[in-house]
């Protein structure tokens, strides 16, 4: 254990994940309000798509730290609001900032990958679906599973089953979602075993991240004395780079695994086991 613990320390120094982390968390706190509008927009233009904007905020709101969930909630719909009266320039450098996250974290998983260049038409396929449809496929998601919580099936009491869903469907959204964007996103060939071990290592550590975070926040108060009214900045900031610090290195274990089975990296003889789940090894020359 402690060979492999080093194994990926020196992964991680190596790929920079805490540089990455710290420059993907700026980025998301410069667009995270422009691009959550830019999507709730589209839902708004489609009335039909009004329970799918809904589930969309609710998600939004309960995965985010309770200190400024609700800053999050009210800024987007003030952003909504006043998006109808935005100009043709105020509307391009909205969707601009939100391409800017996405073109962030392609270049990030990339390099973890160390994928090459894709063709312009594939990135900007592949920047529109990040920026719609996954969040499209998402609140339709989080809308079906609501429905099917509120209804009973031919009469018989779903106590138990409701929570079992209210307890492992955001749980598998967040591990689908995770697992998606390490198979689309690089530039690479990336089979499914390898992105669902790191999916399921990015929901594991961000699920316990989360309660930690939030047991410290608890009992922790002092920080809302020190910094007064921008004692949610800090926090948001930190929260955020955690969560990019623990996406990074599930996709730096999916990336590995491939390599590992390539024979491309040597590596402790635990992580060689787990490769070999999802394929034959090659021996590194």
């Amino acid at each position: 254990m402690r060979e492999l613990i080093d194994f990926m320390w020196q992964r991680v120094r190596r790929d920079e994940l805490f540089l990455e982390a710290a420059a993907l968390s700026f980025t998301t706190i410069l667009a995270l309000i422009p691009a959550l509008t830019v999507v709730v927009s589209i839902f708004t233009m489609a009335p039909g798509f009004e329970p799918l904007k809904e589930a969309l905020l609710r998600f939004a709101s309960e995965n985010f730290m309770p200190v400024f969930s609700e800053a999050v909630s009210e800024n987007v719909g003030q952003f909504v609001l006043h998006a109808g009266s935005m100009t043709v320039t105020g509307s391009l450098m909205l969707i601009v900032v939100s391409l800017m996250l996405v073109r962030a974290v392609d270049k990030t998983i990339n390099r973890i990958w160390r994928g090459g260049k894709r063709r312009l038409a594939l990135t900007v396929a592949i920047y529109w679906t990040l920026l719609t449809m996954g969040p499209l496929s998402l609140s339709l998601i989080l809308w079906l599973t609501s429905r099917i919580i509120t209804l009973s099936f031919f009469g018989v009491d779903l106590s138990f089953a409701q929570q079992v869903l209210y307890f492992c469907m955001p749980i598998a959204i967040e591990m689908a979602v995770v697992a998606v964007v390490f198979l689309a996103v690089p530039n690479a060939e990336v089979r499914l075993r390898d992105a669902l071990i790191g999916a399921v290592l990015v929901t594991v550590l961000f699920e316990l991240a989360k309660r930690i975070f939030a047991t410290f926040i608890i009992n922790f108060t002092d920080y809302q004395a020190i910094y007064g009214a921008l004692a949610a900045l800090p926090v948001l900031m930190i929260w955020i780079n955690i969560n990019w610090f623990i996406i990074l290195l599930g996709a730096e274990v999916s990336a590995l695994l491939g390599l590992v089975r390539q024979g491309k990296e040597q590596a402790p003889l635990l992580f060689v086991r787990l490769a070999q789940l999802t394929g034959p090894v090659v021996a590194k020359t």
